[in-house]
């Protein structure tokens, strides 16, 4: 029996593919790494094997051998594929200090939008959290507008987004906003701007006839309140109750802004435990000065 001949390349890819068969990781990266170095490799291919060779390393969690082939990547459109599963697996394995640590050069603004789009579609419980990643990310590169805007929205999404109250959601959602007032303390007065989320109501349609007390959901009251430290008068503020749907759009909020908003934050933590109702009132919390 004559064995077709086969060249060297062609041996190892096909070597490679029996090991991705039975998923040994460990007899792909060593296959893929010798039709690499066949000289008869050139052009799709070889992109074809850089990134077999970098998705294989990545299961390895050889991150730094990951990173080399990421690099050998040529194809823009493919190497943005393998950076946000590099950077999703980092944070998931607990290697973050190590994707702060690498230099990404060109690539740099698609790790920050990696970044952002877990933090968007994640749940906003979800471990690890990565708003928390995002912002530590921007402090660790001396951008604190960007590490502002990824807490303040964290602190948004907190306060129109948990699916129930609590007090320690509400001390998150409190933490969040002095986070991002100290991040933007740290930039230039005329710099000391960001782009936010605003939740705005939605009118709520009823059937004919229907009154608001028609829906058990919905109540409406105010309340006025003066907050007391010890025997020194701090500020006032009251407050209306409204359960409508919300709408998400974007808006500028200046650092004036969110230190208003965090002193509704921290109003209703502290007077939750005597105004129940408050524990409602999430977007619909008007602070009077």
């Amino acid at each position: 029996m004559i064995l077709p001949e086969v060249n060297e390349k062609t041996y190892w890819e096909k070597l490679a593919s029996f090991f991705e068969n039975i998923e040994l990781s460990e007899g792909v990266v060593s296959s893929v790494r010798r039709a690499l170095a066949s000289r008869a490799l050139e052009g799709s291919g070889q992109e074809i094997l850089w990134t077999r060779l970098f998705d294989h390393q990545l299961r390895l969690l050889r991150f730094d051998d990951a990173y080399l082939a990421l690099n050998s990547i040529k194809s823009e459109d493919r190497r943005r594929t393998c950076l946000r599963e590099f950077v999703t697996a980092l944070c998931e394995e607990g290697e973050f200090g190590r994707l702060c640590s690498l230099p990404f050069a060109s690539l740099q603004l698609d790790v920050e939008t990696a970044l952002e789009f877990k933090a968007r579609n994640s749940e906003v419980d979800h471990v690890p959290n990565y708003y928390k990643l995002l912002y530590s990310y921007f402090v660790f590169k001396g951008n604190y507008r960007k590490a502002g805007t990824a807490m303040y929205r964290y602190a948004k999404r907190l306060a129109n987004e948990a699916r129930q109250f609590s007090l320690q959601m509400a001390g998150e959602e409190t933490r969040a906003y002095l986070a991002a007032i100290h991040s933007l303390s740290l930039v230039e007065k005329k710099n000391a701007w960001i782009i936010g989320p605003v939740y705005q109501r939605v009118p709520k349609r009823r059937r004919q006839g229907e009154s608001m007390d028609d829906d058990a959901e919905d109540y409406m009251g105010t309340l006025s309140v003066w907050l007391l430290l010890g025997n020194h008068l701090t500020f006032s503020f009251f407050f209306a109750v409204e359960i409508e749907p919300m709408k998400e759009n974007e808006n500028i909020k200046e650092l004036g802004d969110i230190r208003k908003e965090y002193a509704v934050s921290l109003a209703r933590l502290m007077l939750v435990p005597y105004f129940p109702t408050l524990a409602r009132a999430r977007e619909h919390f008007v602070f009077a000065f």
